[in-house]
């Protein structure tokens, strides 16, 4: 009898420390927070021909807890046209749908890198296909003020691709 609880201890004892370190290890992995505002550096940042690209690019990023994502995307096509879309999704988590209708995921590869994935409705692609995908390979700066993204793989079927992003606030 005394070794069944002593045992029963034991094991509650090892499960709640396993519990409780793997907690404390999450809890480790703290990762450049993309909250703030964000501006894209055009002189900094580069496109292939034919990629449908937005001037004056403002990304603000209202959360980023490490564990949620929720930012509006915002700026000027070239013909003069503003566009915008809303994102709101678990990091690490399946797609989720965006306000223009694409399909977005952020999944955290380190404590200053993740990818963003992105599939464009018609009226949004970049290259004006439905069903385009985007695949971006993102780190921060040391300082986290400068997020710069490329493709996942290179080169493209568009070509050379990065953007180049200023935090401001």
């Amino acid at each position: 009898m005394k070794a069944s609880i002593a045992s029963a201890f034991g094991f509650s004892l090892i499960a709640s420390l396993l519990v409780f370190a793997a907690a404390k290890a999450d809890d480790d992995n703290v990762y450049v927070s993309f909250a703030g505002d964000w501006r894209l550096n055009e002189a900094e940042s580069h496109y292939p021909g034919g990629f449908r690209r937005l001037h004056d690019e403002i990304i603000h990023v209202q959360r980023d807890d490490g564990r949620v994502v929720q930012y509006v995307d915002s700026g000027v096509l070239p013909d003069g046209t503003p566009s915008a879309y809303g994102f709101h999704s678990a990091w690490n988590a399946g797609p989720g749908l965006a306000s223009d209708g694409s399909l977005i995921a952020f999944r955290h590869l380190g404590p200053h890198e993740f990818v963003f994935r992105r599939i464009y409705p018609l009226d949004e692609s970049p290259i004006n296909r439905a069903g385009s995908r985007r695949v971006e390979y993102c780190r921060y700066s040391a300082d986290g003020n400068r997020l710069t993204c490329e493709p996942e793989t290179e080169p493209t079927r568009w070509g050379v691709f990065r953007e180049v992003y200023d935090r401001i606030h």
